[in-house]
């Protein structure tokens, strides 16, 4: 007897290669909303695979201990983002993700276990994007700022998102990733940089 769309749809959920996949695709998504907030893109992204990845997480034999291991990778990562550790963390997040990867789900057989294959591409895929985003972030921050040179301290925009801490700002024709300093800012409200790290801005609120 022939599956159903929603049946299909289900067993494909709960394909262990399949939920991995969308865990790590919702992970990819909350590091790229954090690297870079205010479009809406990543974190929709986010919100929609991590929703997937749970219902499979949530019915196959799951690991808590292993998931355990991929979070902390997570907030390594971010932590690689806001302190630039010169990749150290970024390379620790990367194996913990690895160990926590190959025993994410609690069973013997292999074929309700994720391919090993696709653990290992997948922790070498994420190691060098962040080997890459890094090294820029790095670069850019050791070199002058030369696009958008235009904005200075004391320069006043407009939020274009709101910043919690951090969003986009339009700032001297140009929309910046930002940062607020002094609690949030709504979307709308005015604000006056007060300094530049690297490729984003630091602002503050302004009044009226």
């Amino acid at each position: 007897m022939p599956f159903t769309v929603p049946e299909t749809l289900w067993h494909w959920l709960l394909n262990p290669n399949v939920t991995y996949t969308l865990l790590i695709l919702g992970i990819w998504a909350v590091i790229a909303a954090w690297a870079a907030p205010g479009t809406g893109i990543a974190e929709g992204l986010a919100i929609a695979c991590l929703t997937l990845a749970a219902i499979g997480l949530f019915q196959l034999p799951t690991n808590v201990a292993a998931l355990a291991l991929i979070l902390a990778a997570v907030v390594l990562y971010l932590l690689e983002i806001k302190v630039a550790s010169h990749g150290v963390l970024a390379l620790v997040a990367t194996v913990l993700l690895t160990i926590g990867s190959l025993f994410l789900f609690r069973t013997t057989e292999e074929a309700a276990r994720v391919s090993r294959w696709l653990v290992f591409l997948v922790s070498g895929v994420t190691l060098v994007l962040f080997w890459v985003l890094t090294s820029v972030g790095l670069v850019a921050q050791l070199q002058p700022v030369r696009t958008g040179a235009r904005v200075r301290p004391g320069m006043v925009g407009e939020a274009r998102t709101d910043l919690n801490p951090r969003g986009v700002v339009y700032v001297a024709d140009e929309e910046w990733s930002a940062e607020a300093v002094d609690g949030p800012i709504p979307k709308g409200a005015r604000v006056k940089v007060i300094g530049i790290r690297g490729l984003h801005l630091v602002v503050e609120e302004v009044g009226e």
